[in-house]
C-alpha cells in the first residue's frame, strides 16, 4: 500500500493486472479504427487500466498465454515501484482517482507517458519488466508476439 495506495480500489482480489494504453482508446467499449489510429499518432494521455483478479490468473484468463516469471524481492519491488510511478497522482502517497472500468472489478486511473504506435502496452511491459532488472530490452517490443517472444525465456517451467 505504501507504493501503490490505489490497492485499496481491490479489497478481495488475490492479484491485480496491470496495463498502459492511450486514454480514450482503453476505456472505450467499441473504440473502431478512427480511435485506433488517433492512439498510435496522436494520443492525448495515457491511463492504467487495472483489473481485480480471483483465484488463478490463468484461469481468469483460459484463452491467453500466461507466462509465469519467478523474481526475488528486489526485482518484485523494483517492478511495483515502476508500476506505481506511472500512476498520475496528486501528491506523494495520495491514490490516483479511479474511473470505472469495463467490468464490475476494474478500474482506469490517470497515467504518465504517451502512448504512441512505438510504444504500446506491450512496450510498456517490457519497461516495467526491465526496470525489475530482468534481461529484456522494450525497444524490441511493441505487439503482443514480439513482447511474447522476449518474456518468455523468463517465464518458469509450470
Amino acid at each position: 500500500p505504501e507504493f501503490l495506495p490505489e490497492l485499496r480500489d481491490f479489497p478481495d482480489a488475490d492479484y491485480l493486472e496491470f496495463s498502459w494504453g492511450d486514454r480514450e482508446y482503453f476505456p472505450h467499449p467499441d473504440p473502431g479504427f478512427g480511435l485506433a489510429l488517433k492512439a498510435a499518432f496522436w494520443s492525448s494521455g495515457s491511463v492504467l487500466p487495472v483489473v481485480a483478479v480471483r483465484g488463478n490468473p490463468a484461469g481468469a484468463y483460459p484463452q491467453a498465454e500466461t507466462i509465469k516469471i519467478a523474481m526475488t524481492a528486489g526485482e518484485l519491488q523494483r517492478l511495483v515501484q515502476f508500476v506505481s510511478a506511472t500512476f498520475l497522482r496528486s501528491g506523494p502517497g495520495s491514490p490516483s482517482i479511479a474511473q470505472p472500468g469495463l467490468s464490475a472489478n476494474a478500474r482506469f486511473y490517470p497515467a504518465r507517458g504517451r502512448f504512441s504506435i512505438l510504444r504500446t502496452c506491450n512496450t510498456w511491459v517490457a519497461e516495467a519488466l526491465e526496470a525489475a532488472e530482468l534481461p529484456i530490452d522494450p525497444a524490441w517490443v511493441i505487439t503482443g508476439a514480439s513482447l511474447g517472444r522476449n518474456a518468455r525465456p523468463l517465464g518458469i517451467s509450470q
